[in-house]
């Protein structure tokens, strides 16, 4: 376990917001970030995705293929009006979001951590997927005109540095098309009507 200051503001903070499996998730009074604090290191974090242990399991990003093939329409339908080209997607799932992108003219690649959600999308969808972090190096150097991630940004371990090699790897005039939550923006006393949050798969938790 490791201690943590605001990503944002680099201040402590002790106020405790969400208190779940083990964990405490403070909330920065000044940015309103929600963040786990202290927090498993890196490793631990990785081997969460690699053996399937994460709150969403590989057979129920899986077994969903109808709601997110229709959610992913949604979201190309706005992407489609600004770009088109090589796509990468952050935190794949089952794919089914590259599946669509790809009837849809993009060239598409994925990274995601679980090994069975990586292999359907490689043996099922025949999508390129790397199941390590995201670097300079990731599928030989390429750049893209796109990448994407969905509920992904708070599952980072470092959220800043990953923002930094995804703007590495973009080529000109590429986009970011990211989609997060605002539980940082809600009000702690309506905490109690959530069922759960997912400590410690979530990280951080983000405001406006």
């Amino acid at each position: 376990m490791e201690h943590l200051k605001c990503i944002f503001c680099n201040t402590d903070s002790s106020n405790v917001v969400i208190l779940e499996n083990g964990y405490s998730g403070v909330k920065c009074s000044s940015c309103s970030l929600i963040y786990i604090n202290p927090r498993p290191n890196f490793e631990e974090i990785i081997d969460l995705y690699g053996h399937d242990n994460a709150h969403a399991t590989a057979e129920s990003h899986i077994k969903f293929s109808y709601g997110k093939t229709l959610y992913s329409k949604h979201t190309l339908k706005i992407i489609n009006k600004f770009v088109k080209g090589k796509m990468l997607e952050i935190g794949a799932g089952a794919g089914y979001f590259l599946k669509e992108a790809r009837q849809q003219g993009f060239d598409v690649y994925g990274i995601e951590f679980n090994q069975m959600q990586s292999d359907f999308i490689i043996e099922e969808h025949n999508i390129p997927c790397e199941l390590k972090a995201l670097s300079n190096d990731t599928f030989d150097n390429k750049k893209f005109d796109v990448i994407y991630h969905c509920d992904v940004i708070s599952h980072f371990y470092d959220p800043i540095e990953e923002f930094k090699k995804i703007n590495n790897k973009l080529n000109s005039n590429g986009f970011v098309v990211f989609e997060t939550g605002n539980l940082g923006d809600v009000d702690s006393k309506y905490f109690k009507y959530f069922s759960k949050f997912q400590y410690p798969d979530h990280l951080f938790f983000f405001s406006e």
